[in-house]
């Protein structure tokens, strides 16, 4: 999941408030598993890193406190 989460933090960098399912989508394309880019999304909700709220789900990175670092998660 930590590939996961590195492609959707990445991803949200270049770009934020992503369609979800368009993310999962070019998640799939380089040929990794929807089940590891929900779980990994699902951690970062709950650790606060992100939102993913609307309809269509919409995936918006939260900008860290200095003390945070999510990359150790």
């Amino acid at each position: 999941r930590d590939k996961a989460r590195e492609f959707i933090r990445d991803s949200l960098v270049k770009q934020n408030d992503l369609r979800a399912r368009d993310l999962c989508h070019e998640w799939e394309k380089v040929g990794e598993h929807s089940k590891t880019f929900w779980g990994a999304r699902d951690e970062m909700v709950k650790v606060g890193e992100l939102t993913s709220e609307g309809k269509p789900l919409v995936l918006r990175l939260i900008s860290p406190s200095p003390d945070q670092d999510f990359t150790s998660r």
